[in-house]
């Protein structure tokens, strides 16, 4: 049996690193979870700014709120390999105002 979350999430070795994204595209589902839940960002908004249609964009949050611990767990490890590369490798981009 085929449910229309199939029609619009998969998890390929080869996309990602075998990560959820939207069918046919890079865009994983935590990207559309960071963008709707934490950034609040509308489903409107987020269609607007990728390509997407409003069904690909409900897709992943009814696949994060099927998997919502593990979703979470990635994007919480992802955020800390970010703060770790952060700090070994500096910036060479200068803040305003900064030294």
């Amino acid at each position: 049996m085929t449910t229309a979350l199939d029609q619009h999430i998969t998890l390929i070795p080869e996309i990602l690193g075998g990560k959820p994204c939207i069918a046919g595209t890079r865009i994983s589902v935590t990207h559309v979870v960071i963008w709707h839940l934490h950034d609040r960002r509308s489903v409107a908004d987020i269609c607007d700014s990728f390509t997407l249609a409003p069904a690909q964009v409900h897709a992943a949050m009814t696949y994060y709120y099927d998997h919502q611990s593990e979703v979470d767990h990635q994007i919480a490890t992802d955020a800390q390999l970010v703060d770790q590369l952060r700090q070994m490798i500096p910036s060479k981009v200068r803040i305003r105002g900064g030294a």
